[in-house]
Protein backbone atom coordinates (compact mmCIF):
# COMPACT_ATOMS: atom_id res chain seq x y z
CA UNK A 1 0.00 0.00 0.00
CA UNK A 2 2.81 2.67 0.74
CA UNK A 3 4.42 1.59 -2.50
CA UNK A 4 1.44 2.53 -4.41
CA UNK A 5 0.56 5.75 -2.45
CA UNK A 6 4.61 6.81 -3.38
CA UNK A 7 4.01 5.65 -7.10
CA UNK A 8 1.11 8.19 -7.07
CA UNK A 9 3.18 10.43 -5.89
CA UNK A 10 6.07 10.48 -8.13
CA UNK A 11 2.63 10.81 -10.71
CA UNK A 12 1.40 13.46 -9.16
CA UNK A 13 5.12 15.65 -9.10
CA UNK A 14 5.39 14.36 -12.83
CA UNK A 15 2.36 16.02 -14.27
CA UNK A 16 2.12 19.05 -12.08
CA UNK A 17 0.07 18.79 -8.66
CA UNK A 18 -1.16 22.23 -9.25
CA UNK A 19 -2.26 21.76 -12.90
CA UNK A 20 -5.38 20.44 -13.49
CA UNK A 21 -5.28 19.78 -17.28
CA UNK A 22 -2.06 17.33 -17.12
CA UNK A 23 -2.57 16.23 -13.54
CA UNK A 24 -4.30 13.04 -13.51
CA UNK A 25 -6.25 13.33 -10.40
CA UNK A 26 -7.81 16.47 -11.60
CA UNK A 27 -10.94 14.55 -12.14
CA UNK A 28 -11.39 11.84 -9.51
CA UNK A 29 -10.59 14.39 -6.37
CA UNK A 30 -7.39 12.70 -5.06
CA UNK A 31 -5.71 15.05 -2.05
CA UNK A 32 -3.48 17.64 -3.49
CA UNK A 33 -2.03 20.84 -2.48
CA UNK A 34 -4.54 23.87 -3.62
CA UNK A 35 -3.81 27.57 -4.51
CA UNK A 36 -6.96 28.56 -3.00
CA UNK A 37 -7.76 28.76 0.56
CA UNK A 38 -11.53 27.20 -0.10
CA UNK A 39 -10.44 23.94 -0.79
CA UNK A 40 -12.74 23.59 -3.43
CA UNK A 41 -11.44 25.71 -6.96
CA UNK A 42 -8.81 24.65 -8.41
CA UNK A 43 -8.14 21.45 -6.90
CA UNK A 44 -10.56 19.58 -9.17
CA UNK A 45 -12.98 18.68 -6.46
CA UNK A 46 -16.66 18.81 -6.84
CA UNK A 47 -18.16 21.73 -4.57
CA UNK A 48 -21.97 20.92 -3.16
CA UNK A 49 -23.30 23.03 -5.97
CA UNK A 50 -22.01 20.80 -8.43
CA UNK A 51 -22.96 17.43 -6.84
CA UNK A 52 -26.64 18.64 -6.66
CA UNK A 53 -28.40 16.65 -9.11
CA UNK A 54 -30.30 17.84 -11.72
CA UNK A 55 -34.08 17.91 -12.19
CA UNK A 56 -35.94 18.21 -15.92
CA UNK A 57 -38.83 20.41 -15.87
CA UNK A 58 -41.90 18.69 -15.68
CA UNK A 59 -40.24 15.10 -14.24
CA UNK A 60 -42.15 13.15 -11.34
CA UNK A 61 -39.46 15.03 -8.68
CA UNK A 62 -40.44 18.37 -9.98
CA UNK A 63 -44.46 17.83 -10.04
CA UNK A 64 -44.64 15.99 -6.80
CA UNK A 65 -45.69 12.68 -8.27
CA UNK A 66 -44.09 9.38 -7.42
CA UNK A 67 -42.84 7.35 -10.26
CA UNK A 68 -45.12 4.39 -10.97
CA UNK A 69 -43.93 1.36 -8.40
CA UNK A 70 -42.82 -2.01 -10.20
CA UNK A 71 -45.67 -4.17 -10.06
CA UNK A 72 -44.96 -7.72 -8.44
CA UNK A 73 -45.52 -9.96 -10.72
CA UNK A 74 -42.54 -8.23 -12.90
CA UNK A 75 -40.28 -8.48 -10.12
CA UNK A 76 -40.54 -12.15 -9.50
CA UNK A 77 -40.70 -13.07 -13.06
CA UNK A 78 -36.71 -11.45 -13.59
CA UNK A 79 -35.96 -13.11 -10.65
CA UNK A 80 -37.64 -16.80 -11.75
CA UNK A 81 -36.13 -15.94 -15.20
CA UNK A 82 -32.63 -15.36 -13.69
CA UNK A 83 -32.68 -18.30 -11.65
CA UNK A 84 -33.71 -20.41 -14.36
CA UNK A 85 -30.73 -19.50 -16.98
CA UNK A 86 -28.43 -19.46 -13.71
CA UNK A 87 -29.61 -22.72 -11.74
CA UNK A 88 -32.89 -23.86 -11.83
CA UNK A 89 -33.21 -24.23 -15.27
CA UNK A 90 -36.87 -25.37 -16.31
CA UNK A 91 -38.20 -25.31 -12.80
CA UNK A 92 -37.75 -21.75 -12.58
CA UNK A 93 -38.01 -20.81 -16.68
CA UNK A 94 -41.68 -21.33 -16.90
CA UNK A 95 -42.93 -19.41 -13.98
CA UNK A 96 -40.76 -16.36 -15.67
CA UNK A 97 -42.88 -17.05 -18.63
CA UNK A 98 -46.29 -17.29 -17.13
CA UNK A 99 -45.71 -14.36 -14.43
CA UNK A 100 -44.16 -12.07 -16.76
CA UNK A 101 -47.10 -12.63 -19.06
CA UNK A 102 -49.70 -11.92 -16.36
CA UNK A 103 -47.32 -8.91 -15.44
CA UNK A 104 -47.81 -7.38 -18.80
CA UNK A 105 -51.68 -7.71 -18.72
CA UNK A 106 -51.81 -6.13 -15.32
CA UNK A 107 -49.73 -3.09 -15.98
CA UNK A 108 -51.55 -2.48 -18.81
CA UNK A 109 -55.00 -2.40 -16.90
CA UNK A 110 -53.63 -0.75 -14.40
CA UNK A 111 -53.71 2.88 -16.22
CA UNK A 112 -49.88 3.53 -15.49
CA UNK A 113 -50.41 2.79 -11.25
CA UNK A 114 -47.82 0.02 -11.97
CA UNK A 115 -44.62 -0.19 -13.92
CA UNK A 116 -42.29 -2.75 -14.28
CA UNK A 117 -43.03 -3.77 -17.95
CA UNK A 118 -39.33 -4.24 -18.92
CA UNK A 119 -38.50 -6.64 -15.81
CA UNK A 120 -41.29 -8.48 -17.35
CA UNK A 121 -40.25 -8.54 -20.56
CA UNK A 122 -36.62 -9.40 -19.87
CA UNK A 123 -38.32 -12.04 -17.33
CA UNK A 124 -40.13 -13.68 -19.97
CA UNK A 125 -37.03 -14.06 -22.06
CA UNK A 126 -34.94 -15.37 -19.86
CA UNK A 127 -37.59 -17.81 -18.85
CA UNK A 128 -37.25 -18.57 -22.95
CA UNK A 129 -33.41 -18.71 -22.64
CA UNK A 130 -33.69 -21.30 -19.70
CA UNK A 131 -35.70 -23.89 -21.65
CA UNK A 132 -33.11 -25.22 -24.44
CA UNK A 133 -30.41 -24.56 -22.02
CA UNK A 134 -32.02 -26.83 -19.81
CA UNK A 135 -33.06 -29.47 -22.47
CA UNK A 136 -28.87 -28.99 -23.69
CA UNK A 137 -27.65 -29.84 -20.36
CA UNK A 138 -29.96 -32.67 -19.84
CA UNK A 139 -28.95 -34.09 -23.10
CA UNK A 140 -24.91 -33.53 -22.04
CA UNK A 141 -25.80 -35.25 -18.65
CA UNK A 142 -26.82 -38.51 -20.45
CA UNK A 143 -24.26 -38.50 -22.81
CA UNK A 144 -21.73 -38.36 -20.27
CA UNK A 145 -23.86 -41.14 -18.13
CA UNK A 146 -23.92 -43.39 -21.48
CA UNK A 147 -20.07 -42.51 -22.38
CA UNK A 148 -19.25 -43.74 -18.65
CA UNK A 149 -21.32 -46.88 -18.80
CA UNK A 150 -19.57 -47.76 -22.18
CA UNK A 151 -16.17 -47.11 -20.28
CA UNK A 152 -16.84 -49.48 -17.36
CA UNK A 153 -18.27 -52.17 -19.73
CA UNK A 154 -15.21 -51.92 -22.32
CA UNK A 155 -12.92 -51.86 -18.85
CA UNK A 156 -14.92 -55.27 -17.62
CA UNK A 157 -14.63 -57.15 -20.85
CA UNK A 158 -11.27 -56.29 -21.33
CA UNK A 159 -10.34 -57.78 -17.74
CA UNK A 160 -11.88 -61.19 -18.65
CA UNK A 161 -13.42 -63.33 -15.81
CA UNK A 162 -10.89 -62.71 -12.97
CA UNK A 163 -12.04 -58.84 -12.33
CA UNK A 164 -10.58 -55.38 -13.66
CA UNK A 165 -7.20 -55.38 -14.91
CA UNK A 166 -5.63 -53.32 -12.99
Amino acid sequence: MIKLYRGLNKMQEKFGPNNPRLSPFSDVGWPRRCASSDGAAGCGRLSEKDTMTQVEPGGPAATGEKPPLNHGYAVTSLVCGIAGVTCAGILAGIPAIVLGMQARRKIAESGGRFGGLALARWGIILGWISIPLTIIAILITWGLIALALHVVRAMQGAAGPGGMPF
